[in-house]
């Protein structure tokens, strides 16, 4: 008789615990549609990427040093005067950006730049009347030096969806090789220059940019960069009495931008 009673209570609790699953299931079916029209926006609470964007960049430079040639000299009646001069280089490579808020982001830059200057020697003379009159160039020395350059700069985001962006930071460069061009009256060479410059460069960077969006997650991109060297290029032209000289550059990039996520159009 006591097992009897014992199954049947079993029995009875089996029972409850079934009606008790059906109703939850029966409620939850319910409510289901209520709980699909409340908006839940999860998205806003996802971890920002580490890189927001990617880009690939090319275009000319106006490159140069800081610094004085040596000054010029007079023998008898004619004037030699030393120049130094800016040239065209180029640069190309990637960069990359780490949005941190809705204004500001974290942006590097990798780039392949060529840089250098030109040096020469003019010469003129005074005529009877004491009037200088100019002979010409006597020489002139190109130097084409090619850095692998690291830039970091924090950037302020600003306008109509971020279209504009100003910075600035620093750069690191590596020489990677150097070529020097030689014209002189009646002979023209070149050679290996690596050995006039040094392996290292860094200084000041400043950049200001505008995008134009092509698609959700496309743009095209205009940079404008200045570089400052704050190391001198060259302990060989110091031992031969010249002036320290600092890299400077005036960079136009455009590029084609990568975004991470999709940015709206309208």
């Amino acid at each position: 008789m006591t097992e009897v009673v014992n199954f049947n209570r079993a029995l009875f609790r089996s029972y409850k615990t079934r009606m008790r699953c059906l109703l939850f299931i029966f409620a939850f079916m319910y409510m289901l549609p209520s709980l699909a029209q409340v908006p839940i926006d999860i998205e806003k609470y996802y971890p920002k990427p580490k890189i927001s964007s990617i880009e690939f960049l090319i275009g000319p430079s106006l490159t140069g040093v800081l610094g004085n040639e040596k000054p010029s000299s007079l023998f008898g009646l004619t004037l030699y005067s030393p120049l130094l001069e800016k040239t065209i280089g180029y640069s190309f490579g990637i960069g990359v950006s780490h949005l941190l808020s809705k204004r500001f982001q974290i942006y590097a830059r990798l780039l392949y730049e060529r840089k250098g200057f030109n040096r020469g020697l003019d010469s003129s003379y005074f005529d009877s009347d004491f009037k200088l009159i100019s002979k010409g160039r006597l020489w002139t020395e190109s130097s084409a030096n090619s850095y692998l350059t690291l830039s970091i700069l924090p950037q302020f985001l600003f306008g109509n969806k971020n279209a504009f962006n100003i910075g600035i930071g620093g750069y690191a460069g590596s020489l990677i090789s150097s070529k020097t061009e030689y014209q002189g009256i009646g002979s023209t060479y070149s050679y290996k220059s690596d050995y006039n410059f040094r392996k290292y460069d860094f200084g000041l960077s400043f950049n200001a940019g505008f995008s134009y969006p092509i698609k959700s997650r496309l743009e095209l991109t205009i940079q404008l960069t200045s570089n400052f060297g704050l190391y001198h290029v060259s302990e060989r032209f110091v031992s031969f009495g010249y002036d320290k000289w600092y890299n400077n550059s005036y960079s136009l990039l455009i590029g084609i931008r990568l975004l991470n996520e999709a940015k709206s159009l309208k």
